[in-house]
């Protein structure tokens, strides 16, 4: 390996990506290893890295199969679990494609794919129709063909070691849990990018950047995004000769539309794209998208229900303190409502949906979560004063940046306010003591088990 590429696989940069990246993950591979069992032997782990990555001998271990259901509708989408030593190493490789592929890397969150809607209607809002054509990329991931992705990494990347690393990196198979080491072969594809790895995003940009190009190019007068697998395009004329453009340019690099999934037609009727539903006048949230924060709502409450009929489904020194779990069950209900902030990074439905313009929805909502609060005895029948309000935290994202309404975990800088958040969400007995140890890494457990609920929950997070 060449010294460039060398250089960052140093001692110090794979202590930096345990510590940095991986230590809190909770997860673990198919060596079934915790970040914990790696920290008893980390300094040992660490130098057989950095030697076999030199030397060039370095293989990834099997990633472990994860089946991930998004809706009743669709198939699961299979995750790859990589080991913690192979994560540490993954997380270098994507620092190193995210520098050597610079114009490939979407930093672009959701919301501002709205926004680039939202301004074109506006500035076409004269044209006589808007037209649009939606349409789907087939099993984007388990389709990508291998071997023009790694002609697309040698235009940038020369170093036949680093290249060796990335196409081991793509080909390492996905297997379960109980899977037999003879039966390997079994789980080998020769085609597609696994899911889920910290380098997947990346890789499928670089795969995609000259389709971009052309189409952006090509439709300079229209509006055209792409969010991984979904395209849609917006034009004051019908687009709908776009379409075999788009099959044509997806069949050069073996792909496929979605059939099923395509559509086009004039925007004065109702189309959903990244969660939002849109038309030339109104852009709301889809009524699936409203279906699921509420029954995240209703799954706490049914948990509440559970807890007061049974004080023993309740945390053990909440047995006798009814008081103390209503407390706690409300600020679940008030973490889902608003979301969180955390590290300059916003989590949760409100954020991901902050480009609507039809507010009807967020007092629909507060007006339904209102109506689960008058079926609980526990509270008279009525929502208590502390519940929050989507429409209120919705205007304080917008004009606040959700700096007074909504929990923002970097505020949350002492260890008393740590101790009172975790007896405020019952993860701590308030007649126990605990050392401050034992406090620090109870609340980050639960702030980044939290965090990563709320982005999980968006649905989005490929």
């Amino acid at each position: 390996m060449t010294d460039k590429f060398a250089n960052y696989f140093t001692l110090k940069n794979l202590e930096n990506s345990f510590n940095s990246k991986v230590s809190k993950v909770s997860s673990k591979g198919i060596d079934k290893k915790s970040t914990e069992n790696f920290k008893s032997d980390k300094a040992n782990q660490l130098e057989v890295l950095e030697r076999k990555i030199k030397s060039g001998t370095f293989k990834f271990s099997p990633y472990l199969e994860i089946l991930r259901v998004k809706n009743r509708e669709s198939l699961p989408r299979l995750l790859s679990l990589p080991t913690i030593r192979d994560r540490i190493i993954l997380n270098i490789t994507k620092d190193i494609l995210h520098e050597e592929f610079k114009d490939s890397v979407n930093r672009e969150l959701p919301n501002s794919y709205i926004r680039k809607i939202k301004k074109f209607l506006e500035k076409n809002k004269k044209a006589e129709t808007i037209h649009f054509l939606k349409t789907d990329i087939k099993k984007f991931y388990d389709e990508v063909d291998r071997g023009i992705l790694i002609k697309k990494l040698k235009k940038e990347v020369t170093d036949k070691s680093f290249l060796n690393l990335l196409k081991n990196a793509i080909e390492t198979p996905t297997v379960p849990s109980n899977y037999k080491k003879s039966d390997l072969s079994k789980y080998i594809v020769e085609k597609g990018i696994p899911q889920g790895l910290s380098i997947s995003n990346i890789l499928a940009q670089i795969y995609l950047k000259e389709f971009d190009d052309y189409f952006r190019a090509e439709l300079d007068s229209d509006l055209y995004l792409r969010y991984v697998d979904d395209i849609i395009i917006f034009s004051k004329s019908d687009c709908t000769k776009s379409l075999n453009s788009i099959k044509n340019k997806l069949a050069e690099i073996k792909l496929n539309i979605n059939e099923e999934k395509t559509l086009s037609g004039n925007l004065e009727k109702q189309i959903e794209f990244l969660g939002y539903s849109i038309n030339r006048d109104n852009i709301s949230v889809s009524n699936k998208a409203i279906e699921s924060q509420i029954n995240k709502i209703a799954a706490k409450v049914t948990w509440f229900k559970k807890g007061i009929s049974n004080p023993k489904a309740r945390p053990g020194w909440m047995w006798n303190d009814e008081k103390a779990f209503k407390n706690a069950f409300i600020n679940e209900v008030n973490a889902i409502i608003t979301g969180s902030k955390s590290a300059k990074k916003n989590y949760g439905w409100l954020f991901w949906y902050i480009e609507i313009d039809d507010l009807s929805v967020f007092y629909k909502m507060d007006s339904i979560i209102e109506s689960m609060f008058r079926t609980l005895k526990s509270f008279n029948g009525k929502p208590p004063k502390r519940l929050k309000k989507t429409v209120k935290a919705y205007f304080d994202i917008k004009y606040n940046k959700g700096g007074s309404y909504i929990k923002d975990y970097d505020k949350i800088n002492t260890l008393s306010k740590k101790k009172k958040l975790l007896q405020d969400v019952a993860q701590v007995d308030p007649n126990k003591k605990y050392s401050d140890t034992e406090i620090f890494n109870k609340y980050e457990n639960y702030r980044d088990r939290n965090l990563k609920n709320l982005e999980r929950d968006i649905g989005y997070g490929y």
